[in-house]
């Protein structure tokens, strides 16, 4: 059943589009009018009615060609314009206005409205037919009618009152048959040379156009008569010329044929309506009048052109004349000849973009001109190099840069100069040989060698090393104990330093090592006499113990115990703290 159904389908839609051809080869069909069987009053709350019907359909091959677009499309099979081709293309899913149909020409058809005449239809409420309650229900939206509720049905009268058909090209408006309409506007300026029309209430008077597409008459207008056109006068007044007229191309002026068919006595001219024998054709030269040639040289002179830029030569009585080539093989010069002599004068290359910071220059050999901005920069890098107006502008910055010195370091730009801050104990470098011993050339300067990295002496694996301020270092109880070059400094070997962060062991108890000379020397005990030093907190505080000479000891026994009353005096525990 569902198959047999399907099939129905198709044959119901093949046979619509069998119809509408034959509508399309000029079969025809009846066309079923748009009446309204509910024309007494308003059918429903949304009045949608399809008022498209474009007549007959039209030849087209896309929708474009069709009148109403929006409405229309052009049928792919018989290239025509349609505005549907099955029922459902036609639905406005309105129901007051009843159901739409695809009529046989591609046309939407109305459908048969659903209420009775003088009945109110209503889309959302059932029955949607219910009759009129007052005379607003019963508004049909046009003004030319008068609207009245009568016993539950809708009365709508035509009246003959004023009203506006919204054309301002229009005068007098007044209701006529249920419809507005005036009286076209006058805009008749009485001349014949106007074309008279109203445009949005505007009278326009464009002048007439009164080409006649004629080349061989004169057009103009008469205000009386309108156009007019003469004929065009083609006499140029030169009795040597057969005037005429095309009307394509307009006058026609031919030379007066004054040829008499002889070669050697040159070519024959008109003068003042008379013809004119012509000149020798063959200076020094023989003339064959039945061939229609000159003929033979005697040597090159003879074939001289007066063109000094070309060369002339005779050769078995044949006379050459070859352009002098001024061509230097380079497409950015334009090669002339001037008085036999050559000139090769550089092409000038156009502004292309009249911006004065930009130079247009021509490329050799391929000729093409290019387009270059204007080069400003300094080779400073501590200017912001700009072109205004066609100059430069080199504008100081504060970037950072690099002033060339490895003995300098953050390097920036000031007063248009790179600068940077000095490096103690810098020597610049080539190669390791120009260091003191235990440095090497590192990055164009003197720097002690790279030491392993550690956290604590676990990490170094070498024999006999710990790890002191997280560099791994040889344990030493002397210089002997040390590889050349290098010193022991408070149990470890350290090698030459360019400052005296390079000798810092990380330990504050024996005090701040210092560089002197490219070699580390130990520091002084951080503490006076009385203090006891504390490694874990880097401080000197007093001795807790007031006798006995423990942290009180002095040159002396007797200073000794004045200093110990003395501490004891101050208190026991008080302590102070010293900074690295």
């Amino acid at each position: 059943m569902r198959l047999l159904k399907s099939a129905l389908g198709v044959l119901v839609i093949a046979c619509g589009m069998l119809l509408l051809g034959s509508v399309a080869l000029g079969g025809g069909g009846n066309e079923t009018g748009n009446g309204n069987a509910n024309a007494g009053g308003p059918q429903n709350d949304n009045d949608n009615s399809n008022d498209n019907d474009n007549g007959n359909p039209s030849d087209c091959t896309t929708d474009d060609d069709c009148t109403d677009p929006d409405f229309q499309f052009c049928h792919l099979v018989f290239s025509i314009c349609v505005e549907c081709v099955v029922d459902s293309q036609c639905e406005d899913d309105l129901k007051c206005n009843g159901v739409e149909e695809c009529r046989i020409d591609g046309q939407c058809q109305d459908g048969t409205p659903l209420c009775d005449e003088g009945q109110v239809c209503h889309e959302n409420l059932l029955p949607p037919c219910r009759p009129c309650k007052d005379d607003v229900e019963c508004d049909d939206g046009n003004d030319c009618t008068d609207n009245v509720c009568t016993a539950g049905l809708c009365e709508n009268t035509n009246n003959t009152d004023a009203c506006d058909d919204s054309d301002d090209c229009t005068d007098n408006d007044v209701c006529a048959d249920g419809a507005c309409a005036g009286t076209a506007k006058d805009c008749d300026d009485g001349d014949a040379c106007t074309d008279d029309g109203c445009v949005a209430g505007i009278c326009v008077n464009l002048p007439s156009d009164c080409d006649d597409s004629d080349e061989c008459t004169v057009d103009s207008c008469d205000s009386a008569s309108g156009c007019v056109h003469d004929d065009v006068d083609c006499d140029d007044s030169d009795p040597c010329t057969d005037d005429s007229c095309d009307a394509t191309t307009g006058c026609v002026n031919e030379d007066m044929d004054c040829d008499d068919g002889e070669f050697c006595n040159g070519v024959e001219t008109c003068d003042a309506g008379d013809c004119v024998a012509g000149d020798d054709p063959c200076p020094d030269q023989a003339c064959d009048e039945e061939n229609s040639a000159c003929v033979g040289c005697l040597e090159d002179t003879d074939c001289d052109d007066g063109d000094d830029c070309t060369t002339d030569v005779c050769t078995d009585a044949v006379c050459t004349n070859t352009a002098i080539d001024c061509d230097d093989g380079d497409a950015c010069t334009e090669d002339t000849c001037s008085d036999g002599f050559c000139s090769n004068d550089p092409i000038v290359c156009a502004d292309s973009d009249n911006n004065p910071c930009t130079a247009e220059t021509c490329q050799s050999p391929s000729g093409v001109c290019v387009t270059t901005p204007i080069d400003c920069d300094d080779d400073n890098p501590c200017t912001d190099d700009t072109c205004s107006g066609g100059n430069c502008i080199n504008t100081n910055n504060f970037a950072g840069c690099d002033d060339g010195d490895v003995c300098t370091e953050s390097d920036v730009c000031d007063a248009g100069a790179c600068a940077g801050e000095a490096i103690d104990n810098c020597t610049a470098c080539t190669d390791s040989g120009e260091c003191a011993a235990g440095l090497e050339c590192l990055n164009g300067r003197c720097q002690p060698g790279q030491l392993a990295v550690c956290v604590e002496d676990a990490d170094c694996t070498e024999d006999g090393e710990s790890c002191v301020n997280s560099n791994c270092r040889v344990d030493c109880e002397d210089d002997d104990g040390c590889a050349g070059g290098e010193s022991c400094v408070n149990g470890h070997c350290y090698g030459a330093c360019a400052n005296d962060a390079d000798c810092d062991d990380d330990v504050y108890c024996n005090g701040a090592e210092t560089c002197t000379d490219n070699a580390c020397a130990a520091g002084d005990e951080p503490c006076d006499a009385g203090f006891d030093c504390v490694e874990d907190s880097d401080t000197c505080e007093e001795s807790e113990l007031c006798g006995a000479g423990f942290g009180c000891t002095t040159s002396s026994p007797l200073m000794g115990l004045t200093l110990l009353a003395l501490f004891c005096l101050r208190g026991v525990g008080r302590s102070r703290r010293r900074t690295r």
